[in-house]
């Protein structure tokens, strides 16, 4: 898969395309409002030394975006989070993901939970907040970019 800009990503056919508890992921964003902050490749690329964002949990996103960058590593885009679930939806049993590599309007990150426990949601969480479920992952290294 090719790295698209936000203004391209097809966010209701990715979320779509995250299956748990017999449900499909929602989105609830408007593309058009998101905005990377972090350098994507255009080209294929693959993310080593993945943490999902559980050791980061109950962090405000804008703490954790800063402490990402200054280990050195990169916070999540909301394409390579929504990849991310989709290839392992179970992390949503366990924790949720700020998407911190990203923005949304000036103050907000975009974010994947559970609706109601159990439908996959794309949806947006305040950068300044902190909540022991949220977590953002992030990656050591981009190979082949």
């Amino acid at each position: 898969l090719m790295p698209p800009e936000p203004e391209w990503l097809d966010l209701n056919g990715l979320m779509a395309k995250i299956e748990l508890n017999g449900k499909t992921g929602a989105n609830y964003l408007d593309v058009k409002r998101l905005r990377n902050l972090v350098e994507v490749p255009a080209l294929a690329h693959l993310l080593v030394n993945v943490e999902d964002g559980h050791e980061r949990r109950d962090t405000k996103p804008r703490i954790s975006r800063e402490k990402i960058k200054q280990e050195g590593r990169q916070p999540y885009t909301t394409f390579r989070g929504i990849i991310h679930t989709i290839v392992f939806p179970c992390v949503l049993a366990h924790h949720y993901l700020d998407l911190v590599g990203s923005q949304y309007h000036s103050t907000c990150v975009p974010h994947l939970s559970l609706f109601d426990g159990d439908q996959p949601l794309l949806n947006i969480y305040d950068e300044d907040l902190a909540y022991p479920k949220l977590g953002a992952p992030s990656c050591g290294a981009v190979v082949g970019a």
